[in-house]
């Protein structure tokens, strides 16, 4: 806590003045990837509406209900986990929240539809018709895969440096190793690996073509 009167770093200024405030290693991670990621229009987006599907399910015991029922139902080994909330201020630990939402894509879908027909309340309909369009554009599809893609390597990054017995140049040369592995995807040929594996999964979902933005 840096509180000015009441957090850790004003207790402990007052044992000792000379003491200098900075962020854990792992606070550090969050306020970057939180910053890199609101610079990208399509990754905010695809971030808010995962954090609505995940409210949805999560916060009605009726959805989550009939969405567990769903998916033993349809018993594949795509659907093999469960959702697990977003938080919202903690963004090196989102992958495992969009996995979630690539494992069990096509439950949610036909959550969806028996939703729609069991709700009333004209609010709650309109979220989830939201929810519902925008899972079947192909932007969203490609905007959770990429986060999953990248996300998993800051939320390994984040776990390894908040262990109590790293010191701080095994931090760094984790860091080091990570953002070397981001840089490497950067580049045609995994872009084109990528593409062609998303093209496919969004094909079997049954997810809209890619199409151009309007200008």
């Amino acid at each position: 806590m840096s509180s000015k009167k009441l957090g850790a770093v004003a207790r402990i200024q007052e044992i000792e003045p000379r003491a200098v405030f900075t962020h854990s290693y792992g606070h550090a991670l969050n306020l970057a990837c939180a910053d890199t990621i609101k610079r990208c229009k399509l990754m905010k987006d695809v971030l808010d509406v995962t954090y609505e599907i995940t409210k949805l399910v999560k916060r009605s015991p009726r959805r989550d209900a009939i969405f567990k029922r769903i998916k033993k139902e349809m018993a594949t080994s795509r659907d093999s986990r469960g959702i697990c909330v977003l938080c919202l201020t903690r963004w090196a630990v989102k992958a495992e929240g969009l996995k979630s939402i690539l494992d069990n894509f096509n439950a949610l879908l036909e959550l969806w539809d028996e939703s729609l027909q069991i709700v009333k309340d004209t609010e709650l309909k309109t979220r989830i018709l939201g929810v519902q369009a925008q899972m079947k554009k192909f932007d969203f599809f490609f905007g959770v895969s990429l986060g999953f893609l990248l996300l998993k390597h800051t939320d390994n990054l984040s776990k390894t440096i908040q262990k109590e017995d790293i010191c701080a140049t095994e931090a760094q040369h984790v860091t080091s190793l990570t953002l070397s592995i981001l840089k490497s995807l950067r580049n045609d040929a995994s872009f084109n690996c990528f593409w062609l594996r998303i093209i496919a999964s969004a094909q079997e979902l049954n997810v809209n073509d890619p199409v151009l933005p309007r200008r």
